[in-house]
């Protein structure tokens, strides 16, 4: 047996900005459960979500562009 314990180190990155972009195509997915949780995630991150987000919806269908709307109606009432 080897006297001295195991250990192991990872490191993870993430692109804001790659999140961000997949949290705003979740806005348009059928399933509600999803949506929520992309509104949830880019509440969380008000400052890169906001700009992204209104980016986003001068490139959209009405579909999404209210569910943009919404999202961005809920990150400046807590703001």
């Amino acid at each position: 047996m080897d006297p001295s314990p195991a250990s192991a180190e990872f490191e993870t990155r993430i692109d804001p900005a790659r999140q961000i972009a997949a949290m705003i195509q979740a806005l348009g997915s059928p399933e509600e459960d999803r949506r929520e949780s992309a509104v949830e995630g880019l509440a969380r991150r008000p400052a890169i979500a906001l700009p992204a987000l209104q980016k986003a919806r001068e490139n959209t269908g009405e579909k999404l562009q209210w569910w943009i709307d919404a999202t961005i109606q809920r990150i400046q009432r807590a703001g």
